[in-house]
This record gives C-alpha cells, structure tokens and sequence, in this order.
C-alpha cells in the first residue's frame, strides 16, 4: 500500500480551513502542519498535524505545499517551496503581476515540481457541459474562446479582512492598473458595483459560427 501524499497549508486564514476539509474527505491525502505567522490553529487540522512558524521550520515529511496566503504572496510561497523540492497548488489567481508567475513558473521548472492552481469552477455541471460538447466537435473547429464571469461582494465581504479589496495583495491579476493604494472597493460601501450574480457567458469562434453558451444562476436587482 502506497503512504499517503502528505500537504503542508501555508497560511492559516478562512480559505484554508476549505482544503483542510476538502483533504479530509478524499483518500491516500493527508495533512502534515500548517505554516503560521500568528500561530493560529485553524479549524479542522487534524490533532496530529503541527503549526510552524514558516515553511523551512516544518521537521516532518512531506511532498507538496498548498498556498492560501494573499494572492501577492503567492510567489513567496511558491519560491520556498521549489528550493525545499516541493510540489506547490496555489490558491487561485496564481499571482498579480507577470513577473512574479514568470518567476514561479521558472522555479518549479527548474526544480522539476509542478506547479497548480485552483479553480474550483472546472467542474461544474455548465463547465463540464461545455468540454463535452467540445469534446464531440459540436463546434465545429475552434480558434478563439472568450469567457466573462461576474460576481457581486457585500460589505461584510471587505470588513471581513482588512487586505480584501486592496492593493498589492489582492489584485485579481495582472491586468488590474490602479494605484497600489487605491482600494478596488470600499469597505464602507454596500458592495462593488456590479450586481449580477454568478452570470457567466462562454462564447467560441468556430468555423461553423459564432456559439454563445450561456448559464445565469441569479440576478440581484440593482
């Protein structure tokens, strides 16, 4: 019987306590530590599993590190973990400028780890619908596809964290242009201004015409 494949959480937030029970559900995967700059024990880590103050300090076995720290640390994290030889699964985005993916990227390449990101979206039922279809050539040949997806936050979203909805850490990627100190929404405003609920269209070029998939989940009135 094959020993378990062993992760380390870095960062000890709300997401993580999300793979900490997504780990305990699946088999041959486990926990060892979690890293930890205040220490804090996150909900649901096994009573075996140890809380280290950084990721060089972990003194047990194992293979892979996940990353749930904000999303402009991520390189930090990724970094630390190719020199250890270790595998990463970053929480999505895989980071918030093109020079620090490139630098990830390179990392793990060149300590021969791979390197994930989650997207916890790629297996829902439209998703799935969708690379079905694609699957069967329903399309046709494609040679473009565009997918826009939008999301309403409440306020209690931003005042949950005091770095949600601020540069640099949590810039949704590389495209963002504003001002590091500017915040992409305010905390004290009733959210961000789009009010669409979880629309997402997919739309491919293909060589038979134009095909829009769409799917609305909800729609909150403005």
């Amino acid at each position: 019987m094959n020993p378990p494949f062993r992760f380390v959480i870095v960062g000890s937030g709300n997401i993580s306590r999300t793979y900490l029970k997504a780990i305990a559900n699946l088999p041959g995967v486990e926990v060892a530590g979690v890293v930890s700059r205040s220490g804090r024990r996150p909900e649901g880590l096994p009573v075996d599993a140890g809380v280290f103050p950084t990721l060089a300090a972990v003194d047990v076995p194992f293979d892979a590190v996940i990353l749930t720290t904000p999303n402009g640390l991520h390189h930090q994290g990724t970094l630390e973990a190719a020199a250890l030889g270790k595998h990463v699964l970053t929480e999505k985005v895989l980071e918030i400028s093109t020079d620090a993916m490139d630098r990830m990227i390179r990392a793990c390449r060149d300590a021969g780890v791979k390197l994930a990101v989650t997207y916890q979206r790629r297996m829902s039922p439209d998703n799935v619908a969708v690379k079905r279809l694609l699957d069967a050539g329903a399309f046709g040949r494609v040679f473009a596809a565009d997918m826009a997806v939008k999301f309403w936050r409440d306020a209690a979203y931003y005042r949950s964290g005091a770095y949600r909805g601020t540069r640099p850490w949590t810039a949704a990627g590389p495209s963002r242009s504003r001002p590091r100190t500017m915040p992409i929404c305010s905390a004290g405003s009733s959210g961000c201004r789009t009010r669409s609920l979880a629309f997402v269209t997919v739309s491919c070029m293909t060589s038979r015409s134009r095909t829009t998939v769409s799917r609305c989940c909800a729609i909150q009135a403005a």
